[in-house]
């Protein structure tokens, strides 16, 4: 399976260094608008070919599986563009697509001309969440809440994530958010949704509430202006609450929010949460990559691509997140809970 990739990026080296071990994958080409960066990612992933304009290595290059890795305001194009020259697959990085809207026409474009699409919601591939919907067997019945925490560092304000045309933080960290919590709740039907701009000019922290059909919440805290933390916290009716740790990639219980037991768990795990730092730093600087799952991810999808099985994570899925993102846009917005039926 020949393979290309666009974007030569954090996302397009997590691809590359996923098809490097995947051995019915082969990288052919990478395209990315600055060449040079696109000429030593090349040159670390040892692939044949380099391109400029993702066009060129769509129309030169007899592609079977795209990977998309570029801001998201060009991800419906791009798509697009790679059906009209007949690849059989996708992968599209989260968030899928800017608006629900521009998810559908992706969706319908891929079944008319057949094309096997997932969306890279890669934390779904996290042993710890895995884990998490293992203990809760049935994992859409049962709950009482859904708790999904990502507060990290702000990007440089120049950085194409903090423009609103490419949908902020909202988009950016809340996609991961809105596709865990969607994953483990039953039927959204209202939103409220609280934000404010405090260090830039998009929404930097936002808080959103989530009611569903059965009567179970959500909540979805993204920040990038708090101390970070990326968390999943879970509470059934019928089982201990749960606590996924999607920094550590384990699963532990919780019993109580009190400050005293918050302090009793959180001493034994502060040594090892000052290495993590200290790790993540180290990695930093020799620009290791940090283990995502995308192997995971993107292994499965090729597995399904060669039988002809439907992707673990389809594309409905990638518009179902971003329907909750407008939603809890629309309602920071407008200032008012927002019921899905009004949208879609």
């Amino acid at each position: 399976m020949k393979v290309g990739i666009v974007g030569c990026s954090w996302a397009g080296r997590a691809h590359a260094a996923a098809f490097q071990q995947i051995k019915d994958a082969q990288l052919v080409a990478v395209a990315d608008v600055d060449l040079d960066i696109a000429s030593a990612f090349a040159q670390k992933f040892k692939v044949p070919r380099v391109y400029a304009d993702y066009k060129d290595l769509l129309e030169r290059e007899q592609i079977d599986l795209i990977s998309i890795c570029t801001p998201t305001s060009t991800h419906m194009e791009i798509a697009l563009y790679a059906a009209e020259c007949g690849v059989s697959g996708m992968l599209i990085e989260k968030p899928m697509a800017r608006t629900s809207e521009q998810c559908q026409e992706i969706i319908t474009t891929g079944q008319k001309k057949n094309i096997s699409i997932s969306v890279c919601h890669n934390r779904l591939f996290f042993p710890s969440v895995q884990a998490a919907s293992t203990k809760l067997e049935t994992h859409k019945q049962g709950l009482k809440l859904v708790r999904a925490t990502f507060f990290l560092w702000s990007p440089p304000r120049d950085h194409w994530k903090t423009k609103q045309e490419e949908g902020g933080m909202l988009w950016e960290e809340g996609c991961h958010a809105a596709y865990l919590l969607q994953h483990f709740l039953s039927e959204i039907v209202e939103v409220q949704a609280f934000g404010s701009r405090l260090r830039h000019s998009v929404y930097d922290d936002i808080t959103a509430f989530v009611r569903c059909a059965d009567d179970s919440w959500g909540i979805m805290e993204v920040s990038w202006v708090r101390e970070p933390s990326l968390s999943l916290e879970i509470f059934p009716f019928e089982h201990p609450p749960l606590k996924v740790n999607l920094d550590y990639r384990e699963v532990t219980k919780i019993n109580a929010y009190s400050s005293g037991e918050f302090i009793r768990q959180a001493i034994p795990l502060l040594p090892r949460h000052l290495a993590s730092i200290l790790l993540s730093k180290l990695r930093l600087r020799s620009q290791a990559m940090p283990v995502s799952h995308h192997l995971e991810l993107i292994d499965s999808h090729v597995k399904a691509m060669t039988r002809g099985e439907r992707p673990l994570v389809s594309p409905e899925e990638g518009k179902a997140a971003i329907q909750l993102l407008e939603c809890v846009e629309k309602s920071i917005l407008e200032k008012r809970p927002v019921r899905y039926e009004e949208l879609f």
